[in-house]
């Protein structure tokens, strides 16, 4: 695989990639000898043999209710991992590096724990048949934990492979949501591990290890932990790529960046990510970038996102191409926000127009412009004034509506999220929808889907069953609005209407993360590449 994939990360047997449409083939040379994986691994020298214990599926008993050997009371369920490793290392011998990943704590109820975790080392590693111990966490229970979304801190799941660490003389791999080398060389400082697992954030930025190495730790672009590009679409039987880094999974196209021959004179206006990301590729391909930006900083509505509990890592996206930019010598001009004579005065050759929008108001609802009602993005911002009892109506679907409830909770409001679907934050990145409701749930978050709004007054709501029409009205202090985007599209109006006006596009529509910067990317690349066009398939978000 590498850095230049030609298959995906994952396949699941029915999504061919994206980029050349054909299925993917494995290595023929690799085909297993009689059926037997590890001795066609250890014929052609490869990569380390790891196998991975089937999640909670050996020593659990609560999936094991077997009565003959490898069931039954802890050391029997322990058997069958142990047949392996031995069957394993006598088919490829003492020369060849054996090693077993395995989860530390389940992490779910009735799951084993780091107690039993600790109990299990002694017995996995007693024969010397393992070379390294790679200690994961959870379950398909606890999906939430195996690829931690941004709600769980940096390296929190590091101790597990510490406790292995105190006992073992055998290398130690860690995991855990390790997006930043000055953590992971901490770890390594304080003997908690000897390899730091970083999967998702040399998927975000390949050049990680060299810019830790060359000491350019600021330029490095941190994984999110949106888990939008990766996880995301793997859950969806697509081709693996990144939402801030749109070469990611398309290397084999956009592998490097070719000066252009004719650097052009490009102004765009809009920093969210769909602008900033279009001003760097630009950059990098050899024309002069102007980007004009209407807020004090870059970022877009990742600036907003970032103001909700657990979602800070968004920051992180306005932070990177602060630095980015300013480095590839792109004029920033923050806090201006650009009439089409600003624009023309620059005299440029093209224009993107990355102007984002609006939140939509439902006009459809009787009352939505009462004094009671406020917009989701005011709440996050701490502007809007909001009662004891509210009543969100997510229109959004993603991941927005549920964060604003788990806000509001928090700070001890009575919340109800009503939607028109079948299930609230239906469109939202699986993990990330998990670990979202496990926490609103908690705070007793009520949920109300196929539900919505007829009308609001001051003091009460009345809501109708989507599917029923059954109207209830219910007493309400604040109504929050959380719907998607309006676009803003009075400068692109504005230069289109202007004759003198030169090659001007608009990024598409206010979209989602992964999306914006895809856009954002191909429209710079179409500068000098117009064919980079016929890359547009499979982006989840796109309008238009």
């Amino acid at each position: 695989m590498g850095p230049l994939p030609r298959l995906p990360t994952r396949h699941l047997g029915r999504s061919p990639r994206d980029d050349h449409r054909r299925n993917p083939r494995g290595d023929r040379r690799l085909r297993p000898r009689r059926g037997d994986p590890a001795r066609s691994r250890g014929r052609w020298r490869r990569d380390p043999w790891r196998p991975r214990l089937p999640d909670h599926a050996i020593p659990l008993a609560l999936s094991n209710q077997r009565d003959d050997e490898y069931g039954g009371d802890f050391e029997r369920r322990l058997n069958f991992p142990l047949q392996i490793i031995d069957a394993i290392r006598a088919e490829v011998g003492k020369d060849w590096t054996v090693g077993m990943r395995i989860s530390g704590d389940e992490m779910t109820e009735y799951g084993y724990t780091s107690e039993d975790f600790s109990r299990m080392i002694p017995y996995l590693t007693a024969g010397g048949q393992l070379d390294y111990l790679s200690v994961s966490v959870g379950n398909y229970r606890s999906k939430d934990t195996i690829i931690a979304p941004m709600y769980y801190p940096g390296g929190s799941f590091v101790y597990l492979a510490a406790m292995a660490k105190e006992v073992l003389d055998i290398p130690v791999v860690c995991i855990g949501r390790i997006n930043d080398p000055v953590m992971a060389e901490q770890v390594l400082e304080n003997r908690q591990a000897d390899i730091v697992g970083m999967t998702r954030a040399n998927l975000c930025d390949p050049d990680l290890p060299n810019k830790a190495r060359e000491g350019r730790v600021d330029e490095i672009r941190h994984c999110l932990g949106c888990n939008e590009g990766c996880w995301g679409h793997i859950e969806k039987a697509q081709a693996i790529t990144c939402a801030i880094n749109p070469t990611a999974g398309r290397e084999l196209h956009w592998g490097d960046f070719r000066r252009s021959t004719s650097p052009r004179k490009l102004v765009v206006v809009g920093g969210g990510p769909a602008g900033c990301e279009a001003a760097r590729v630009a950059a990098l391909s050899g024309h002069s970038v102007t980007l004009f930006e209407a807020e004090p900083q870059l970022g877009g509505q990742t600036v907003i996102a970032a103001l909700g509990p657990g979602r800070t890592d968004f920051a992180e996206v306005g932070r990177y191409f602060s630095v980015e930019l300013a480095r590839i010598g792109v004029d920033v001009r923050l806090g201006t926000r650009a009439s089409a004579a600003d624009v023309l005065s620059l005299s440029p050759d093209d224009v993107f127009v990355a102007t984002g929008g609006r939140p939509l108001v439902p006009d459809h609802i009787e009352g939505v412009d009462g004094p009671n009602v406020v917009q989701a993005w005011d709440v996050l911002k701490g502007v809007a004034s909001v009662g004891q009892d509210v009543v969100i109506l997510d229109d959004e679907h993603h991941i927005q509506g549920l964060n604003v409830a788990e806000l509001l909770a928090s700070q001890g409001k009575q919340v109800e999220v009503c939607t028109r679907e079948l299930e609230v934050g239906k469109h939202a990145e699986p993990i990330t929808r998990t670990s979202t409701l496990r926490r609103v749930h908690t705070l007793g978050v009520r949920l109300s889907p196929t539900t919505w709004a007829k009308s609001i007054t001051p003091g009460s709501i009345t809501l109708y069953n989507f599917y029923s029409s059954m109207e209830h009205t219910r007493p309400v202090d604040t109504v929050v609005l959380c719907c998607n985007i309006l676009p803003d599209n009075a400068l692109f109006r504005e230069l289109s209407k202007t004759s003198e006006c030169p090659r001007h596009r608009r990024l598409h529509w206010p979209h989602r993360l992964e999306a914006a910067t895809f856009d954002g990317h191909l429209a710079a690349r179409a500068l000098d590449a117009p064919q980079d066009l016929a890359v547009l398939v499979n982006i989840p978000g796109r309008r238009g």
